[in-house]
């Protein structure tokens, strides 16, 4: 779905998933974003005429505080949710966090 948005002239998102609003995970790698830094991942690499703007971070879904602050910020904002077979998500989770366990 990402790469597909990616790819419309008219669509703009970021590479990486910025975690803004789930700021109750916390690691060391990945320290709460300032608000600053998180309009920069929308601010830079724009090119041509951008009618939407979006980015992609599964966890929020997951997480009521993270529904709560995307509302209370971003009230007309519009979601597109995609869901996955369960045992294929399962199963790429796990790959991830062996992977990288931080």
């Amino acid at each position: 779905m990402v790469g597909c948005l990616r790819r419309h002239p008219e669509v703009w998102m970021p590479e990486a998933e910025t975690h803004y609003f789930d700021r109750t995970t916390r690691s060391k790698k990945r320290p709460f974003p300032s608000d600053e830094s998180y309009q920069r991942h929308f601010d830079s690499k724009r090119k041509g005429t951008v009618r939407v703007v979006g980015e992609k971070t599964p966890v929020y879904m997951h997480l009521p505080t993270a529904m709560s602050r995307i509302k209370k910020t971003l009230p007309a904002v519009k979601l597109i949710v995609v869901l996955r077979n369960p045992t294929e998500r399962a199963w790429s989770h796990w790959k991830y966090w062996k992977r990288d366990p931080s």
